[in-house]
This record gives C-alpha cells, structure tokens and sequence, in this order.
C-alpha cells in the first residue's frame, strides 16, 4: 500500500546555515525538504521535482534569484509553484513581482513563525496554535 506523499518545499539559499535551519524546522512538521545551494540548482530542482512551496533567497551564486523566479514564472510547469523570496535586500525587489502571481517575501534576518505560516498557508497545512 502506497503512502501519500509529503509535501515537499525546496529551499534554494548558498548558507548552509539557513538550508540546516529549515530542514530542522520543517522536515518534523512533515515536510520533505529539498536543498538547492545555487540558483541554476534550484532551478533545475524545481522542474524536476515541482514541489509545493519555493523559499527562495534573492542573492545566489550561478543564477540569481531574480533570474530563477522569472524563469519559474515563465514556465507553464513551474509558474503555479507559490515562492517566497527570503532577502537582506528587500529594497531592490521590484514590489510589483511580489503582487504577481503567489509570491511572497520576508526580509533576512526573517521571523520563523511568520515564515512557518507562510509554508502552511501556501501548502493548505494548517497550523497548530501552541
């Protein structure tokens, strides 16, 4: 008998402490959390895989998040995967790709709880209040 599937949620961000960070935090709520350390990475993940949620940071190496979120959007395959853009540099994103589409963003050092319900909310987990 099959199980169902976890959701999955890709986290594409090159400090590998935010990648550990998130795996600890989510893989226990049921996640299964997929790491990609660069943009190009990321992107590949992301039509291959095709998971629920993209956290995605703004600054990477090989391909920029900006790039990565416009070919995400620009794909028919990958453009209803909701992203939310993780980024000390919140002033340089541009507020009208935040309004398009199911996109999100939360400024570094980012609030775990606000990103918690975020994922959930764009999963449609719910979230136990503690």
């Amino acid at each position: 008998m099959e199980q169902s599937r976890k959701p999955q949620l890709l986290v594409v961000d090159d400090q590998k402490g935010i990648t550990a960070l998130l795996e600890a935090l989510f893989e226990p709520m049921g996640y299964d959390v997929l790491v990609a350390a660069d943009g190009a990475s990321g992107l590949d993940l992301a039509r291959e895989r095709r998971p629920e949620v993209i956290i995605l940071d703004w600054v990477l190496p090989r391909l920029s998040g900006r790039d990565v979120l416009a070919a995400l959007k620009a794909d028919p395959r990958t453009s209803p995967i909701p992203v939310i853009v993780l980024t000390g540099l919140q002033a340089v994103i541009d507020p009208r790709i935040i309004t398009e589409g199911q996109i999100s963003c939360l400024a570094k050092p980012f609030d775990l709880e606000a990103l918690i319900s975020l994922v959930a909310e764009k999963t449609g987990r719910g979230v136990s209040s503690a």
